[in-house]
């Protein structure tokens, strides 16, 4: 009896363990599945954004791309200068579907050193921050030219998705490529990086003759308080520069995270079958 009891207890200790270890895993794995989810939803866009591209005619594009230029000649005459914070309350809000989504990517944008590659929105709001990086409206559109300064923003610290999580990582020198429509690419460098108060657009203005682009996170990671600005200005885009970048690209924590998922699994897995080899030695009978 005494002996069935001792069973007992043990069997439900080693569900106890394995329920705790399965919790853990669970927590450990969340925001990597996520991520990987949210990623695989953005390749997807791009995807359609890219194949669309390539259906439109080279008069359809041409026209597209006209009307963005000249809404950028008229940012550069008219001075205007970016009118809100894109984390701010003002942001917009908008239904989220996928047709949304499809219907206001704009371009693509990706930064090998962190592995990130996105969908850049039309407009900034909540629900496109969540998905991509997103245009900030008074600023020049992403498409090149003498004298524009695009802005383009991208949330960091989502635990469902990486986003500019690891924009800080830049430094001076590093490269960052806008696609538009299926096969143009623009190479940027970045020159300048610096942390501004959220209101502060003195940085973010057009200069005569200059192409730039600024990437626009939140900081310090989970306090918000400030503004990080990372700018670069055009370079001839070189596709094996490109590879080498991709090449160098850093081991991150989402990279990193399906390995320590797969040893903690193992290790669970060789902790009940050490526990099971040991009982049945305990059980079995001794030779005389």
């Amino acid at each position: 009896m005494a002996r069935t009891r001792k069973n007992v207890k043990r069997k439900i200790i080693d569900t106890i363990m394995v329920l705790i270890l399965v919790a853990g895993l669970g927590v450990l794995s969340y925001p990597f599945v996520r991520n990987s989810l949210n990623d695989l939803i953005n390749q997807q866009l791009i995807r359609h954004y890219q194949a669309e591209a390539n259906q439109k005619s080279r008069e359809e594009y041409q026209q597209q791309l006209e009307k963005m230029e000249e809404m950028n000649r008229q940012f550069t005459y008219q001075n205007i200068s970016p009118g809100f914070d894109p984390f701010s309350e003002e942001a917009k809000e908008i239904e989220q579907t996928k047709v949304i989504y499809e219907d206001h990517i704009i371009g693509v944008i990706s930064i090998p050193k962190i592995a990130v590659r996105l969908p850049i929105f039309d407009q900034t709001t909540e629900a496109f921050l969540a998905k991509g990086a997103t245009y900030l409206e008074g600023t020049s559109f992403p498409i090149g030219g003498e004298s524009t300064h695009s802005v383009i923003s991208g949330h960091r610290g989502l635990t469902e998705a990486k986003l500019f999580t690891d924009l800080p990582d830049l430094v001076k020198g590093d490269h960052f490529y806008i696609e538009l429509g299926e096969a143009e690419i623009h190479a940027y460098q970045v020159d300048d990086i610096k942390v501004v108060e959220p209101t502060d657009v003195s940085s973010l203005q057009i200069e005569k003759g200059k192409d730039y682009i600024t990437l626009v996170t939140c900081t310090p990671y989970m306090i918000n308080s400030h503004r990080l600005l990372v700018r670069g200005h055009r370079v001839p885009y070189v596709p094996e520069l490109m590879e080498s970048d991709v090449k160098e690209t850093k081991v991150d924590y989402y990279t990193f995270m399906p390995i320590v998922i797969i040893g903690l699994v193992l290790f669970l897995i060789l902790i009940v079958i050490f526990r099971k080899f040991r009982r049945s030695r305990k059980s079995s009978p001794t030779r005389s």
